[in-house]
Formats: structure tokens, C-alpha cells, sequence
């Protein structure tokens, strides 16, 4: 089976339509999702939140740059971790937020954890 030229070229010019509109609404729904705004309506951590708009990561800085919450708590070393990583740690902070008591989340004990919660290779973008 021989494929003309005129019809590889119709199917690669669609297949990149139908990549590139799968590929922007994830793109966006990930960058929405990734702000304090977002994070902190399910996000029980009211002592962070508040410590993070007094600190140099919330833009009070030298430089002014901000940090998203994404940028220190999801893994960058590639992508599929980032995407899973973002989605899980979604599911569980929406079941604590509905289903758990989050003032009885104990922040201090969790710091000694907090290799499981702050990914330094999101850091190096910033700090080298």
C-alpha cells in the first residue's frame, strides 16, 4: 500500500491540529491549576499560606519574583512525574478537605517529612 504525498502531508496536518488541541486545554488547566489561589481553597495550611506571603518566594524580594506553589511542591524532573504528582496530591487535599478534619493535621510532624512535600529540583530554576 503506497501513500501519496498529498495524503501523508492531510494526515501529519491533522494529527498536529488534533495534538495541539489536546495538548493547550491541558497545557492551561495545569497553569490554572497551579497558583496559591487554587491550591489554597482545599489546602488546609493556613499557618504556610501566611508565612508564604511574608517570605522573599512571595515576591517580596530583591529580584520580585514570585513562586508558585508548584515550583517548590511538584517534582521537575520530567513531565509525567509532574502531572501525576499534581493529580495526586489534588485528589488527596480535596478528600481531606471534604472527608477528613484538617485542623487535626499536626504541620510541625509533617516538616520532618518534608522530602515528601518540597522537591529541590523545582528550586534550581531560581536558586542555582
Amino acid at each position: 500500500m503506497k501513500i501519496s504525498k498529498k495524503v501523508l502531508a492531510l494526515i501529519i496536518l491533522v494529527s498536529g491540529i488534533i495534538g495541539f488541541l489536546v495538548v493547550l486545554p491541558v497545557h492551561y488547566a495545569l497553569e490554572e491549576t497551579s497558583g496559591e489561589k487554587f491550591c489554597v481553597v482545599c489546602h488546609e495550611m493556613d499557618p504556610m499560606v501566611i508565612a508564604y506571603s511574608n517570605d522573599v518566594h512571595s515576591g517580596k524580594g530583591k529580584s520580585g519574583v514570585r513562586a508558585k506553589c508548584v515550583d517548590c511542591h511538584i517534582p521537575h524532573d520530567n513531565l509525567a512525574k509532574y502531572v501525576l504528582t499534581k493529580a495526586k496530591n489534588g485528589v488527596m487535599e480535596g478528600y481531606v478537605h471534604f472527608f477528613k478534619d484538617p485542623e487535626a493535621i499536626d504541620w510541625h510532624k509533617n516538616r520532618e517529612k518534608r522530602e515528601h512535600f518540597v522537591f529541590d529540583n523545582g528550586c534550581v530554576s531560581c536558586h542555582t
